[in-house]
């Protein structure tokens, strides 16, 4: 959850978005981001939805690096992409998946490359 005191998100001006707090909008209103800060950095769950409120992305930040599973989606709400950070750098296992839910491929990573 977004604490009212996180800090302001830090954007370029020419950022499509508005800003409230931990969280930035699509000009159109909707939610497009959601994150923690502390001391400037994201740190703490991350969720990023498409124009239409389907979920995006949603991982976890822990200072300013991903950290932890993340999930990928369409769209349509279909997963896309699943994988884990470990320090900032792509570890483990990432699956991939196609619009209807199946399987397409599989890479493993290490520190960040593939393997």
């Amino acid at each position: 959850m977004i604490k009212p005191d996180a800090e302001r998100i830090i954007r370029s001006p020419y950022s499509p978005y508005e800003e409230d707090g931990g969280v930035l909008f699509h000009k159109t209103g909707g939610i497009f981001k959601k994150m923690e800060f502390k001391r400037g950095a994201p740190d703490g769950p991350w969720f990023q939805y498409h124009p239409n409120g389907q979920i995006q992305y949603e991982g976890f930040f822990k200072n300013g690096k991903p950290e932890g599973s993340i999930t990928m989606y369409y769209d349509n709400g279909q997963v896309f992409r699943r994988g884990e950070y470990k320090n900032g750098l792509k570890e483990g296992t990432w699956s991939i998946y196609d619009k209807k839910g199946n399987m397409l491929d599989e890479v493993t990573f290490k520190l960040g490359r593939a393997v």
